[in-house]
């Protein structure tokens, strides 16, 4: 391996798919410093466009992270729940929602940051589930 294609196949893509990607990155976050360039100089412009294009590539980043950890998580752990038979497949399945929950707070601390949604929102469910929290 050299030190074009190294870092590709570790993260399970040829050269000239890592450099798509790349490029697109590259892409958006020109798009976004430029956006903030004009929206430093002209604070009524732009004034949400740095920010959109923040949250969309964590987003895309957290996406290819949670399935790299669901499928290695699926290869290592789940054939050996399997052998134990369904109470320790229905741990699995809860331990896999736990490790994907925890995998997406970050998008949750992004959305409540952009004032998207609002934490009472967010608890609406959870609340109208158990009551706690209710008043």
């Amino acid at each position: 391996m050299n030190i074009f294609t190294r870092h590709p196949k570790s993260v399970g893509e040829s050269y000239w798919q890592h450099m798509g990607t790349a490029l697109s990155f590259a892409g958006s976050m020109l798009l976004g410093s430029a956006a903030a360039l004009v929206h430093a100089v002209f604070p009524s412009l732009c004034t949400n466009t740095a920010s959109r294009t923040i949250v969309r590539l964590h987003k895309r980043v957290m996406a290819r992270k949670r399935t790299e950890v669901m499928t290695l998580l699926n290869e290592t752990h789940a054939p050996r729940f399997a052998d134990l038979g369904l109470d320790a497949m229905f741990r699995f399945q809860l331990f896999e929602e736990f490790i994907n929950a925890e995998l997406s707070r970050e998008d949750v601390d992004l959305a409540l940051h952009s004032g998207k949604i609002t934490r009472a929102k967010l608890l609406q469910p959870l609340q109208a589930r158990t009551g706690i929290g209710a008043q």
